[in-house]
């Protein structure tokens, strides 16, 4: 049967807010495999990620318009089925489920479409397990990885140290990283004691996923109180999910212990829409922070940066994960999942910053 010359999909068309500058059209046309370590993949369902959400900013085009200029498809996070494959692809054959993200902001073809190419050598792939949906598989990629980093290796867990107790706090445990984050630190030792800092509203979401306790930062009482209570220097991990917010690092890093412990926390695009300062200003304060705070603070401050992820550990230590159930999907509930016709309505909820779990775009 002769494959559609076209497609649907969602196009960045302009720089501004979401509403203003994706669109979605029904003409595009697909894809086509132009490397041996190409896949093209007919996708089920991709990720929404907040990188997405401050594309349409024009801070990051430096990037993102050298490998793609507008008008292109936007998205990093997918699921779906290999339809067609390059000479030198050898680990993946026509038919297999696959899941995974393109290399942001360096990925030539986005996500949110009803196909794409993948390069096996430069994107996070691994073939589906059979134990989740297509929908559950496209909430992983990015969120999952970034948890990951953030838990695992800048916590320097090893198989080792593993079964070592240890005290976690997630800032920010109700967002897509942060649902991760929190399932990741228990999934690695069930003994370790997670503490969760979102808004209150979330309570009963961020338990089901394994949190101990949970600190409502919108009430300043019990948020100080918790500050005041816990004993100073008992905490191994501090990790910082939300991207650019540096308020909670005064409030809780004295929390860690001196000796073997972590600040980790998140790097990426957070400049709003029309600011004068770029990301890369941006990524050079943090790391003149980051330099600064390893010199003269008693724990190390570690970053996890969503610009130069290493994507090798996606099929080795994430993708296990999911298959044994360790970890899950986190959604909300059944307005996590929206039709790719309505992306305006994902990236707005993600624009807002009141982004609960993971959500997706149902492709096909």
């Amino acid at each position: 049967t002769k494959m559609e010359s076209i497609m649907k999909g969602i196009q960045l068309i302009s720089y501004g807010s979401p509403s203003q500058s994706i669109c979605y059209r029904e003409n595009l046309p697909i894809p086509e495999i132009t490397r041996d370590t190409e896949i093209l993949v007919h996708v089920k369902a991709a990720g929404v990620n907040p990188n997405e959400t401050k594309e349409p900013s024009s801070n990051i085009k430096i990037f993102t318009n050298f490998f793609s200029p507008l008008p292109r498809i936007i998205g990093a996070d997918f699921a779906g089925v290999i339809i067609d494959k390059g000479n030198k692809v050898d680990a993946f054959d026509i038919g297999d489920s696959v899941f995974g993200t393109q290399p942001f902001p360096f990925c030539v073809y986005g996500t949110y479409a009803e196909y794409t190419v993948v390069d096996i050598t430069e994107a996070a792939i691994a073939k589906k397990p059979a134990t989740i949906s297509f929908e559950e598989a496209a909430a992983a990629g990015m969120a999952a990885i970034t948890a990951y980093r953030g838990i695992i290796d800048n916590g320097l867990i090893t198989s080792a140290n593993m079964k070592i107790k240890r005290k976690c706090i997630i800032i920010g445990a109700s967002g897509g990283v942060g649902s991760y984050a929190v399932q990741i630190a228990k999934a690695i030792n069930s003994e370790n004691t997670v503490v969760a800092i979102c808004s209150g509203k979330n309570e009963s979401f961020v338990k089901s996923l394994g949190a101990d306790d949970i600190v409502d930062y919108t009430d300043e009482t019990a948020y100080n109180s918790f500050i005041e209570t816990s004993a100073n220097q008992s905490f191994d991990i501090v990790f910082n999910c939300i991207v650019g917010n540096d308020w909670h690092y005064h409030k809780v890093s004295s929390l860690l212990k001196k000796k073997d412990s972590v600040y980790s926390f998140i790097a990426g695009p957070n400049e709003k829409i029309g600011s004068h300062y770029g990301s890369s200003f941006a990524e050079f304060s943090l790391f003149c922070t980051n330099t600064y705070r390893n010199v003269f603070s008693t724990h190390r401050y570690a970053i996890v940066s969503t610009f130069f992820c290493s994507y090798d550990i996606f099929s080795t230590h994430v993708v296990p994960l999911f298959a044994t159930k360790a970890i899950r999907a986190p959604f909300k509930d059944d307005g996590s999942i929206i039709p790719l016709k309505d992306a305006k309505e994902a990236q707005e909820i993600l624009f807002s910053k009141h982004a609960v779990g993971k959500i997706i775009l149902k492709i096909n």
